[in-house]
């Protein structure tokens, strides 16, 4: 017969073992509703700053020149077909759905899916194991920001590509779901831009930093998936001849990344330049003093990757002016600005006073920004209705048709064929 002692302790293991099992999954629980409830929030912050845009949605530039039109006139083998020199595999997906349904729904379709990419990055963001995960999911959308970025499957690629550094730089979430999410979404976000291109020193660092099995899933996934757009971009890029401005386009770059946050607007006097360099100076220095110092150096290194690309692509000399004025190209500068805003966050729970405070005032600026020299960096103004669905009803009936779109003067050009399936 058995100890009747040595069978008692079995049981109290036995029992411990249940007991943390649940306490496990009531944790896991918790966490989900936490980050249910975030993400609600963060979408709601996202559907006030586009006032019309749901009473009357209407195609964004490449959604319909690009995405509908290709999908209409070539069929599903559209998703193959590189654009900007690489993949984009999110909205070719949400074209290929969408073309399932009548055409005069495409654009309501097109924008309750940007709507969901935006939820679910911020839901994915408030499951990552960042100290201060939920925060950073309130404030995905809160920066100041022309509103290109929002309501639109043509820019989600840039929403999807901040969470990637905080899934790369924080520890494995401990829900198994949790994981394949993360899996998921750095699959699908790092084949619907070249940001996983871009990320893959960042991946590289996590295949040796964490060497579990999830981390080793998100390292091979990143770096396949850019892998795929290094090959896609080094295969469509045009070497220029032209004269060359690198040093304007760099400055002009931080100008736009700091200024913004700092003073609303560019810095063209000795007042605002100095603002914008304190405000640099005071983030890079959060980055180091703060909170999850590893995860808000990776940050600020991913964009200045971002950063990097940008300045190749726009440092020819025909081109160099063109983020002279704030509302020109805001999507290559809203991940920068959310980080600084994220690192700033991290500042506040710095050991040392004077950061605080400092973090905590450069915060209180940031809303003072919103409106500056006549523009709204909160709201993004209505699109002018192009009428779209009575031009939706000759799609439908295969006749030809040349539809005008947002902004002008963009167009969906329709040969009247039969819909592709």
């Amino acid at each position: 017969m058995k100890d009747p002692k040595a069978l008692s302790q079995m049981e109290d293991v036995q029992n411990l073992r249940g007991t943390s099992a649940i306490s496990s999954h009531f944790i896991l629980a918790n966490q989900l509703t936490v980050a249910l409830i975030v993400s609600a929030i963060s979408v709601f912050i996202l559907y006030l700053r586009l006032p019309g845009l749901f009473s009357n949605p209407q195609f964004w530039a490449e959604d319909g020149t690009i995405f509908f039109e290709q999908q209409m006139n070539i069929g599903h083998s559209a998703i193959f077909i590189p654009y900007a020199g690489y993949l984009h595999l999110v909205p070719r997906c949400v074209s290929a759905l969408a073309s399932l349904f009548s055409a005069a729904i495409a654009p309501t379709l097109y924008l309750a899916a940007a709507m969901l990419m935006a939820a679910w990055a911020a839901l994915t963001l408030s499951l990552t194991r960042a100290s201060l995960a939920p925060v950073f999911a309130l404030t995905l959308f809160v920066a100041p920001h022309s509103g290109e970025v929002f309501g639109t499957i043509t820019n989600v690629q840039w929403i999807l590509s901040t969470v990637i550094p905080v899934i790369v730089l924080t520890e494995s979430p401990k829900g198994y779901l949790s994981q394949l999410n993360q899996r998921a979404y750095i699959l699908f976000s790092g084949l619907s831009g070249p940001f996983s291109a871009l990320a893959c020193p960042l991946f590289l660092y996590r295949l040796f930093w964490r060497r579990d099995r999830h981390g080793l899933w998100v390292s091979l996934l990143g770096m396949s998936a850019g892998a795929v757009q290094l090959y896609m971009i080094l295969k469509d890029h045009a070497s220029s001849s032209e004269t060359r401005a690198p040093l304007y386009v760099a400055i002009a770059l931080l100008d736009r990344w700091f200024g913004m946050l700092a003073h609303g607007w560019r810095s063209d006097s000795h007042i605002t330049i100095a603002l914008t360099v304190a405000f640099g100076a005071l983030v890079a220095v959060a980055a180091l003093e703060g909170r999850d110092r590893r995860l808000a150096i990776g940050m600020l290194l991913f964009c200045g990757a971002i950063m990097g690309a940008t300045w190749v692509k726009y440092m020819p000399g025909s081109m160099a002016n063109h983020f002279d004025l704030p509302v020109h190209g805001d999507r290559y500068l809203f991940a920068a600005k959310t980080y600084a805003i994220w690192i700033l966050i991290l500042g506040v729970t710095s050991l040392r006073p004077s950061m605080k405070v400092l973090s905590a005032a450069a915060l209180v600026v940031i809303p003072f920004n919103y409106s500056s020299h006549g523009h709204d960096w909160w709201r993004r103004p209505p699109l002018e209705d192009k009428n779209w669905k009575e031009h939706a009803r000759l799609v439908d009936e295969g006749i030809p048709t040349l539809i005008p779109i947002n902004p002008a003067p963009w167009n969906v050009a329709i040969p009247g064929s039969m819909r592709q399936q």
